[in-house]
């Protein structure tokens, strides 16, 4: 995510303040469904459009789901430990003043992420059990997937769930 905006907005790689802005736009689209609404029935299909300071997140035109302050905010602290020094392959970062603008229904505008004024946090070196490693090797074709439900209606959408499953 963060290439694709470093390249198309000719960023440069040791400017860590765009790298940080990029890398915001990365870490609410990771898990893009919960982003709009996932949790709760019939995700929108999330996507970003990139500016020098700033994200627009939104779904698709006519997609379900929900898409406001409260799920982006909820994304962003997803797998945050400390706020203040969010540790990625590219930059730390700050996401204390990360601000959301809602713009409509389907976009809200981000903005506030910041270089971490701790660029080489002590638990760097501890990272090596808690990162995720996506490797692929074509092997044929099998899945697996897994989610809880809590909250009002959780027996509702999870049999909502195992029904989009099984048939």
């Amino acid at each position: 995510m963060l290439e694709m905006q470093v390249y198309e907005l000719g960023w440069n790689w040791n400017d860590f303040s765009q790298l940080a802005q990029g890398t915001l736009a990365g870490h609410l689209l990771e898990c893009g469904c919960q982003l709009t609404g996932g949790y709760f029935m019939h995700p929108g299909m999330p996507y970003i459009t990139a500016f020098l300071t700033k994200v627009c997140v939104a779904k698709a035109e006519g997609s379900r789901g929900l898409l406001n302050n409260s799920t982006c905010a909820q994304q962003l602290l997803y797998e945050v430990g400390d706020p203040s020094s969010y540790i990625t392959p590219d930059v730390v970062i700050d996401l204390r003043n990360v601000y959301f603008c809602p713009l409509s229904n389907d976009k809200v505008l981000c903005y506030g992420a910041k270089p971490s004024s701790v660029q080489f946090p002590d638990k760097l070196l501890q990272l090596v059990p808690v990162v995720k490693l996506l490797v692929f090797q074509d092997c044929g074709w099998k899945g697996w997937g897994e989610i809880s439900y809590g909250g009002f209606g959780c027996i509702r959408r999870a049999e909502a769930a195992e029904y989009l499953v099984c048939y």
